[in-house]
């Protein structure tokens, strides 16, 4: 997923801004819908991510690392819109270094926590939205080969 272009907390439209990040699912009841309870891994490019359904990993060594990591809503029309939202804060021996949230169909907010002088881009009907082509699941790649092994054996059973 790729967010580009958006409006910056002094009303300045910058078009070369760019938010990214994966996420995996499976449409299993097959609405055309993935929601929250059908992906298994959505994590946005910044410092330290999370995976937000997994959710914070341990600290490193020195203490630096995601904590608080919040994800309550989900939702991706295949082929249509994305919305969620999620948040976390980066800690250094339990103190708050950085807070991101994620509101993709309003902003991202990201700010030194508690200090208040961080940004806020909004997105607008300029900003574009641009999903990558879609990587399968291993459980497809292991339908995929299986299939094609029963096909494989069916053909050498009639030549037998």
């Amino acid at each position: 997923m790729e967010y580009l272009g958006a409006w910056g907390d002094v009303a300045v439209w910058h078009p070369n801004v760019t938010f990214g990040g994966t996420f995996r699912g499976e449409d299993t009841n097959s609405d055309g819908f993935i929601m929250l309870d059908e992906i298994s891994s959505l994590i946005v490019d910044t410092p330290f991510p999370p995976d937000f359904v997994v959710g914070c990993p341990p600290a490193g060594v020195d203490g630096i690392g995601p904590t608080d990591c919040k994800f309550s809503a989900f939702s991706y029309q295949i082929g249509g819109p994305l919305t969620f939202s999620a948040a976390y804060q980066i800690t250094t021996g339990g103190y708050p270094l950085y807070e991101y949230s994620f509101w993709p169909e309003h902003s991202i907010t990201m700010y030194p926590a508690n200090l208040g002088d961080g940004y806020t881009y909004s997105f607008v009907d300029a900003t574009t939205f641009d999903i990558s082509s879609a990587v399968p699941e291993p459980s497809t790649y292991a339908m995929l080969l299986g299939g094609l092994g029963l096909i494989s054996c069916a053909a050498r059973w009639r030549k037998g």
